[in-house]
């Protein structure tokens, strides 16, 4: 189950489709498809951990990763229960985020951290206190409204 949110922040609106809270307390007996659609997230999983598979790789993701531009189906399928904040940004916004290029996060998922940095993991730490939902999403969007990410579009 997911709870969409548009950001309020007016300097992201344009940046960011939606964020998102996932609660799945359930083995999933298959693997679900992910479709590819050019945008990426930030998935800040703040409780258990699930399946990726992509060109017959499995993964278990565990920690809070960046997923890069989906050029490439895949599939997912969680493994009890697994509580997720998913940022998802629209196809190109991930520019004003990072320095790295596009091509290099192109079907990767990454640590959030290795993306994000240090700041990253503090707001993690703060998420992983289960805070109400509105405080969430306070914290991401002070977050990704930090002046060295916004100040390129302001």
């Amino acid at each position: 189950m997911a709870n969409h949110f548009l950001p309020s922040a007016k300097v992201l609106k344009p940046l960011v489709r939606h964020i998102s809270f996932s609660e799945f307390d359930s083995h999933q007996n298959d693997f679900i498809p992910v479709i590819p659609d050019g945008m990426t997230e930030l998935v800040i999983n703040t409780n258990g951990y699930y399946e990726r598979k992509q060109n017959n790789a499995a993964v278990f993701v565990k920690e809070s990763h960046f997923i890069g531009i989906k050029t490439k189906s895949g599939f997912v399928k969680t493994n009890g229960n697994i509580n997720t904040v998913t940022i998802r940004f629209y196809p190109g916004a991930i520019r004003y985020f990072t320095n790295i290029p596009s091509d290099e996060l192109t079907d990767q998922v990454l640590e959030a951290s290795s993306i994000f940095g240090n700041e990253f993991k503090l707001i993690e730490s703060k998420i992983a206190e289960n805070p109400s939902k509105e405080e969430v999403l306070s914290l991401v969007e002070s977050f990704l409204c930090f002046p060295d990410y916004t100040q390129m579009i302001l």
